[in-house]
């Protein structure tokens, strides 16, 4: 019997003051959920497997190698398991049958599975091809796409613009229109290219798009518009643009790309904060969550000897605070800190122009630093200098009190409205109108705590045209944990904290990619352990990612561990319909997963 350790909560699933609230016709309790799926959860240990190296050795079938992908239809009618021997098999989730076994899909290993609807799924493989299939009849493939020029290792579809999306160790993400076809096929348009890339996924809605790398870092591009994005980031060299993150000195060749990062169609942003603990490096594994709430990724550290399953926030939970040319008049007395500040479009005509007249020496470069570190040090002082206007006046202001208006000053604490905007990180305003409202209701007997003062904001473009006010704790305080601080010089955009949770794993089976996944609701992980599987959850109670993220990042919560296999396990997937989770390892076994009820 396989080792198994487990965190199972006993007793029954349905205890009686619930059967009687429910025979009474009352709702349930709090947490009546999350106790009943964490009851099922932490109860799922291996109940049967497939192996036919020891059980069905007749049948022709023990030549597939290792299981690298595991893929479920959305009906969850039928499972497709990628083998490393060229071969494709299709199972059965329900009676663990074999229905359907294709000895040469592919001419080298098969390497990733993707269901386009409930009977099509696309398969690719290290021969640099991406083959389409028909489940009803798989005895020849429906349709090969040859266009990559290295291993294939990823596939995603977005059905609202009915476009695959493909990438590999070429570095290219290629996007191939199904609906619409040649003499000579199916053509690829090149959608993003770079250098190390790993794994790349769209987010169930098809609004993000996220990229890991072997640089230590994602990429997250927000408001995807697959339509634009070769044109949005051509000639973008994301590692340039690390590099001159991790330097701290501006590039030219990099600075001119800074637009990307505030822009609102297909904005660009890096995720690079991991563990104290955990220096990575290869990022080789990359799963998004349901709801398209976080990411789940795996890296191998530097030294090679641990890895790390690390979970990360993908919402739009705070934006870059920078000043546009076209901005209101009237809101120029607020912005007296930052008035410095260059708009986007002048930091990108400045590195245009500056990349265009640089010297041709080889210490253009130095020269080019030393001038922006110089204007850098102007626009502190005139800062300095504005800030100190700013609190005299103020000052003055709270000692005459002539208009009759209560004035707050630092000492005292925060208002209502700003400890509440500690919670809620934003807070949106269409051209100062709601500022304005704010005053005029000042003389109408309310108070000015309950007010947002208008000298705590400062307004950001959103990218539609409207103005958006990102409001401060407290002059001269650090921002919200998600709020990005303000670059004086805007030349080099700045990451956000976003890691929620993380966890250690061994590092078992070197070289291979392990591939993690969530369950249907988001709130179990599952992980490949060694030779087994460890399931994890954010929180002991089995809480939603929604409710249980802190300003710390916390340890995932470990509910079961088990060694069912007698290799490394490389493949895990849960059932979109059942509670059910498959396990594929290196000697090919296959192992089903279920709660013991």
């Amino acid at each position: 019997m396989p080792k198994v350790k487990t965190g199972r909560i006993h007793g029954s699933y349905f205890p009686d003051y619930e059967l009687r609230r429910r025979e009474t016709g009352l709702g349930k309790t709090l947490g009546w959920d999350s106790g009943i799926r964490r009851s099922l959860y932490s109860s799922m240990i291996p109940s049967t497997f497939w192996d036919p190296i020891e059980h069905d050795p007749k049948t022709g079938f023990t030549g597939h190698g290792g299981v690298f992908n595991l893929e479920f239809s959305p009906d969850g009618t039928y499972l497709v398991a990628a083998c490393e021997q060229r071969a494709i098999m299709v199972f059965d989730p329900l009676s663990r049958r074999q229905i359907h076994y294709i000895p040469l899909a592919h001419e080298n290993c098969v390497n990733g599975i993707k269901f386009l609807d409930s009977r099509v799924f696309a398969s690719c493989s290290d021969d640099h091809t991406v083959a389409l299939w028909d489940v009803r009849n798989l005895k020849r493939r429906i349709r090969l796409l040859q266009g990559h020029s290295n291993w294939v290792k990823n596939i995603e579809y977005s059905a609202g613009d009915g476009i695959l999306v493909t990438s590999g160790f070429d570095g290219k993400i290629l996007g191939w229109d199904i609906n619409g076809y040649t003499e000579d096929g199916l053509l690829s348009t090149e959608l993003f290219s770079m250098q190390g890339l790993m794994r790349m996924r769209l987010s169930p809605d098809c609004s993000k798009l996220v990229m890991c790398t072997t640089g230590g870092y994602m990429v997250l591009v927000h408001n995807l518009s697959l339509e634009h994005l070769s044109e949005d980031l051509r000639n973008f060299k994301p590692n340039m643009y690390r590099l001159m993150q991790l330097s701290n000195t501006p590039l030219p060749h990099a600075t001119m790309f800074t637009n990307l990062f505030y822009r609102q169609r297909n904005r660009v942003e890096f995720i690079s904060d991991f563990p104290p603990s955990n220096e990575a490096e290869v990022i080789h594994s990359l799963q998004v969550h349901p709801q398209g709430w976080c990411v789940l990724s795996r890296n191998t550290s530097m030294e090679d000897s641990s890895e790390w399953s690390c979970v990360h926030d993908i919402q739009d939970l705070g934006v870059t605070a920078c000043k546009d040319e076209d901005e209101d008049q009237d809101h120029h007395g607020d912005l007296e800190p930052y008035d410095d500040i260059p708009s986007t479009s002048e930091t990108e005509a400045q590195n245009s122009s500056t990349f265009q007249n640089r010297p041709s020496s080889a210490n253009s470069t130095l020269e080019h630093i030393r001038e922006r570190r110089e204007e850098q040090r102007i626009r502190q002082g005139r800062q300095r200098a504005a800030r100190t206007d700013s609190e005299a006046s103020s000052s003055s202001g709270n000692n005459e009190n002539s208009s009759g208006i209560p004035q707050s000053s630092s000492s005292q604490s925060p208002s209502p409205a700003l400890q509440h905007l500690g919670r809620n990180r934003t807070f949106s305003v269409h051209r100062g109108r709601d500022f304005d409202n704010a005053r005029e209701n000042l003389g109408s007997g309310r108070t000015a705590a309950n007010i947002i003062d208008s000298r705590n904001a400062f307004y950001i473009r959103t990218g539609t045209g409207n103005h958006r006010a990102l409001l401060l704790l407290r002059p001269l305080e650090n921002y919200p944990r998600y709020n990005q601080t303000v670059d004086p010089n805007h030349k080099i955009a700045k990451n956000i904290s976003r890691l929620t949770h993380y966890i250690e794993e061994p590092n078992v089976g070197r070289g291979f990619i392990k591939e993690l996944c969530f369950n249907s609701d988001g709130r179990l992980i599952c992980s490949p352990y060694a030779h087994g599987v460890r399931l994890m959850m954010f929180d002991q109670n089995c809480s939603e990612l929604s409710t249980c993220v802190q300003d710390i990042p916390q340890t995932l919560y470990a509910v079961s561990t088990n060694n069912c296999h007698k290799n490394c396990v490389v493949s895990t997937k849960f059932s979109p319909t059942h509670c059910l989770l498959v396990s594929g390892c290196l000697n090919g076994k296959i192992v089903w997963h279920q709660p013991v009820l």
